[in-house]
């Protein structure tokens, strides 16, 4: 058997797309090798740029920060489903549960424990901030993400472990409340946005590793996440 480890995170980097009113993404220099013998930079971001875990601090007064969320391993069967022919059609599609009974359909019935990520393929766009977000004239955002009712099947009837997506949210972008966030995380599950390379995932049978960085009583944090295939 022959193992496959995939890397779906996006680099950090000031150029990447920023969720407007965002603190902007700034490397400042510390240290110089000809004055101290070392490099070393300061960086600068918000919590929740870039690929990133979102903690239940971010929606809920008094709620678990990253530090919390990242204290056990976050390591989950994985399944992925495709819907980006018709994000390729509709650029504001939302996940529906007709797309989770046909993947089950497909691959036999979601298990509960199991992290389900949102293949939309709009990681595409990761260099054309504007076009990723959606970015309207008249200031909102446009991109796919996950309905209400979906979500609500993948938490109460499959019981799954978290919900990721390659957009830069779960909800869309006109849900001021982020219902699907609160959703999830009030079950205590894992959501995970902006990830990358799920269209090179099977639907089934690999295995997600959330590498999240436990800042103290953070809203959320970036995230080295890791896909292993086993073949």
């Amino acid at each position: 058997m022959t193992r496959t480890a995939f890397c779906c995170s996006h680099p950090v980097s000031s150029a990447m797309p920023h969720w407007p009113e965002d603190p902007p993404t700034v490397f400042t220099p510390w240290s110089d090798m000809n004055t101290d013998g070392f490099f070393l930079r300061s960086f600068c971001m918000g919590e929740h740029s870039g690929t990133h875990v979102n903690a239940p601090a971010a929606f809920f007064q008094g709620g678990h920060g990253i530090d919390s969320v990242a204290s056990a391993p976050l390591v989950f069967p994985l399944a992925v489903i495709d819907v980006h022919q018709q994000a390729a059609q509709d650029v504001c599609y939302l996940l529906q549960p007709e797309d989770v009974l046909d993947w089950e359909q497909r691959h036999g019935p979601l298990q509960a424990g199991t992290f389900v990520a949102v293949h939309t393929g709009w990681d595409a766009f990761w260099h054309s901030p504007d076009r990723f977000l959606g970015r309207c004239a008249g200031g909102g955002m446009r991109f796919p993400a996950v309905s209400r009712a979906a979500a609500r099947l993948l938490v109460q009837q499959r019981g799954i472990a978290g919900l990721g997506i390659d957009t830069h949210g779960i909800d869309a972008p006109d849900d001021a409340n982020y219902t699907c966030n609160r959703m999830i995380l009030s079950a205590g599950g894992i959501v995970a946005e902006c990830l990358c390379s799920l269209g090179a995932l099977p639907a089934t049978g690999a295995t997600v590793v959330l590498g999240v960085i436990a800042l103290q009583g953070g809203t959320g944090a970036p995230a080295a996440v890791t896909v292993l295939v086993d073949a």
